[in-house]
């Protein structure tokens, strides 16, 4: 018994570092500049600058030295710092921790239903039942993030030329769902508004376009207006918008 107990620590534990491994590599490899996010866009102009930020925080190093140095604090107890709140992940978790407790609560709630109905009507019918589900939602969700992203008129910017304000009102569209599906979608259409501030919950949404009027109209994609978004594949330099296939083909009026 203790011997396949401690088999089975072993291989959690190698399963755990494969995980981090792999999630460390995935970040490294999302697109932008740490020393940017943090020290703002305004610091493209000083490379020296992104340059000692990169050596402070080991930046610079290749990514497995990097994994090392985070997995050592991470033994240490040091789970890192959050530049944006100014404050150690440590302190933001442990206030944050009656609320995690809670969603890891519901989370093995919902697993143990799960498992209550696999164990009675079986793997199969389970599946039958929830997975179209699943398939629907997940639908659903990756055609709201492709329509919030790739519209007509979005903004597109090199490094240089990119700022966060104007990539967040204008690169992000306000997806103008008919009432049921802005309830049913928790108003993630206002999504221009979404990425000029995360931090807005999602029920005061609607009150900031009552109260800015003036945000309605940036982005503005109803429904009709998104289903001819699909054909829009490539980005147009001259004339700084999404384009299809044939438009990039077809012969320029002279």
């Amino acid at each position: 018994m203790i011997g396949f107990l401690v088999r089975r620590l072993l291989q959690a534990a190698v399963v755990v570092l494969l995980v981090t491994m792999i999630t460390f590599i995935l970040l490294r490899a999302i697109p932008g500049n740490v020393a940017v996010a943090v020290l703002g866009p305004a610091s493209y102009r000083n490379p020296q600058v992104l340059a000692a930020f990169d050596r402070e925080y080991g930046f610079d190093r290749p990514w497995f030295d990097q994994y090392l140095l985070w997995l050592g604090h991470l033994l240490q107890g040091n789970l890192g710092f959050s530049w944006t709140l100014d404050q150690s992940v440590s302190s933001l978790l442990g206030s944050h921790l009656p609320k995690t407790i809670w969603l890891v609560g519901v989370s093995v709630a919902i697993a143990l239903v799960v498992a209550i109905l696999v164990w009675f009507i079986g793997i199969k019918a389970f599946l039958l039942v929830h997975l179209p589900i699943m398939l629907l939602a997940a639908s659903a969700g990756v055609w709201l993030f492709y329509m919030q992203h790739q519209f007509e008129h979005t903004v597109w910017a090199r490094d240089g030329e990119w700022r966060l304000h104007d990539a967040a009102l204008w690169g992000s569209s306000h997806y103008d769902l008919p009432s049921f599906l802005c309830w049913f979608t928790a108003n993630i259409g206002v999504h221009h508004v979404h990425h000029l501030s995360s931090r807005i919950p999602y029920y005061r949404l609607p009150e900031v376009l009552r109260d800015h009027p003036e945000l309605r109209a940036i982005g503005r994609l109803t429904l009709l207006e998104s289903l001819r978004c699909v054909r829009l594949a490539l980005w147009d330099e001259e004339r700084n918008r999404l384009v299809s296939f044939r438009e990039i083909t077809a012969p320029h009026p002279r």
